[in-house]
């Protein structure tokens, strides 16, 4: 199933990540932290793409190993700026859509958005 979160950045620079996380929240294997800059876990259990402002997670959950209990999705600005000015965006598994948009945040620069 896929995991898409898409960002409407109204000129900022956003950045989503995927965290593989173990039974004390931790991200104790940082082999799960999935984002630009390394798009695959080991045995491509998660994979990262993007589409325009979309993020997109491929994700195969038995391909997980039993050490990874949940995974978080997460924004965080690169650079200026705030997560107030964030436009309409929203985060999409299955036919569950969770929107959100600069009006719930204030001076935030990361948010965990699921």
């Amino acid at each position: 199933f896929n995991v898409t979160v898409e960002m409407a950045p109204a000129g900022l620079v956003i950045d989503v990540a995927c965290f593989g996380l173990d039974a004390d929240s931790r991200l104790s294997d940082e082999r799960f932290m999935i984002f630009f800059n390394q798009t695959a876990s080991p045995a491509d259990a998660v994979k990262y793409d993007t589409r325009g402002d979309a993020s997109i997670f491929a994700i195969d959950l038995a391909r997980l190993p039993a050490s990874i209990e949940r995974l978080v999705f997460a924004a965080s600005i690169d650079g200026e700026g705030n997560m107030k000015r964030l436009g309409h965006s929203a985060m999409t598994l299955g036919s569950a859509r969770f929107g959100f948009s600069g009006a719930d945040f204030d001076t935030e620069k990361a948010v965990i958005v699921g």
